[in-house]
């Protein structure tokens, strides 16, 4: 946390730093997605979505695999690099936020939406004293800036910053709050609160796949596994277990985030042509 009497920092040298690791993470995912691979091939994000993804390939036996399943890291579904990935098709599934998703599909019609995948998962944090007047989230994602506004009127400014350096500007009081994914967020200082209030679920994430994967004989055996996989992680028993072997979370944290509506839901899975 900033010491009094310390000024405003730059957070420009993180920002930097942020860039490079996107740029590094999409190079690595560029260069082993033009390996032949016969195998079911997904990216997710490194956050709340993708302990899903994690489980599904370590938990789901998908059977007669031709090559072993491996879940490609998305540091920024919203980014340039994150577009150039997918744009490879070597791709076959993906978690991508609304926003990205509905920018893939507008320039790339080789993809569909399955459908939602995860609600709630984005979280507001923001400090115990009084009310926000600057809230970052992240860029490109307007869904969020509209419920920043919506909850805390236009007089709360919204600032949009790359999602790598969120924690940062908050810890260093540059704003009084974020928009953040629940994993990051429940280990920050401050109060804790879902993005749309009480009464409204928010879709943080989709399920894309690629129109030929939607064809093809592994897609059945891909939507059995995904659907049997949500089912066990909205236990909250299995997803304490889960959560202790990938996050080393504690059981009262799990709870915390079931209290936030956090769950995973099942997209409309079908073959499509």
């Amino acid at each position: 946390m900033e010491k009094e009497g310390d000024g405003p920092r730059t957070v420009i040298p993180m920002k930097r730093f942020g860039s490079r690791c996107i740029l590094l993470a999409a190079a690595w995912l560029l260069f082993s997605c033009t390996e032949k691979h016969e195998g079911i091939r997904i990216a997710a994000p490194d956050d709340f979505c993708g302990v899903l993804a994690y489980y599904l390939v370590h938990n789901k036996e998908l059977v007669n695999a031709e090559s072993a399943e491996e879940v490609f890291p998305l540091v920024d579904c919203c980014s340039t690099t994150t577009e150039w990935a997918m744009s490879a098709d070597r791709i076959d599934a993906a978690w991508l936020c609304p926003d990205a998703a509905q920018n893939l599909l507008k320039k790339d019609d080789r993809f569909i939406i399955a459908g939602p995948a995860l609600v709630n998962s984005q979280v507001l944090v923001i400090r115990k004293d009084g009310n926000p007047k600057r809230i970052a989230y992240s860029h490109k994602r307007e869904y969020q800036r509209a419920f920043i506004q919506k909850r805390f009127g236009m007089d709360c400014e919204a600032i949009p910053v790359m999602p790598t350096v969120l924690p940062h500007v908050y810890e260093q009081g540059n704003v009084d709050g974020i928009v953040i994914d629940i994993l990051k967020g429940i280990t920050l200082k401050g109060k804790l609160l879902r993005l749309a209030g009480d009464d409204t679920d928010i879709v943080t994430y989709v399920l894309v796949v690629s129109k030929r994967f939607s064809r093809s004989a592994n897609f059945s055996r891909f939507s059995v596994a995904l659907q049997d996989s949500i089912a066990n992680l909205n236990d909250i028993g299995t997803l304490t277990k889960v959560l202790d072997e990938q996050k080393k979370m504690t059981a009262a944290e799990v709870k915390q985030i079931a209290t936030l509506s956090i769950r995973f839901v099942s997209p409309q899975l079908h073959g499509k042509r």
